[in-house]
């Protein structure tokens, strides 16, 4: 379950300001081909991932959950528990509002993911 809340985008402006040119989307690049690059996203508590710019539709699972704070550049944040095979997927359409963001590991575990950037 996610709640809403709202940062101070100047904190963050230049990291925003260089995000659309920013498409590490993880913490290491997995595997890529013509169809599809697989990050994996792994932070340690206190841990981020600075704002970036997803490319193309993507979707998302949660390998080991916890839980995270994500900015997005209008101000809005939202806190996050992700569980363990949590999954998600984002079209075209969600990423009109949802492209650029960051995400912060707010908890006492370390979290990972595996994103997979659909490329054809």
């Amino acid at each position: 379950m996610a709640t809403t809340a709202h940062f101070a985008v100047e904190d963050f402006q230049d990291e925003i300001d260089r995000a659309a040119g920013n498409f590490e989307v993880g913490t290491r690049l997995l595997f890529e081909n013509d169809s599809i690059r697989v990050w994996e996203l792994q932070l340690a508590p206190g841990g981020r991932v600075p704002f970036h710019c997803h490319r193309t539709p993507y979707f998302w699972v949660c390998i080991d959950g916890g839980r995270a704070i994500q900015r997005y550049p209008d101000g809005h944040l939202i806190h996050v528990e992700f569980e363990s095979r949590d999954t998600d997927f984002l079209d075209e359409e969600r990423l009109e509002t949802e492209r650029i963001h960051d995400l912060e590991n707010t908890g006492d575990t370390a979290f990972r993911f595996h994103t997979f950037e659909l490329l054809s």
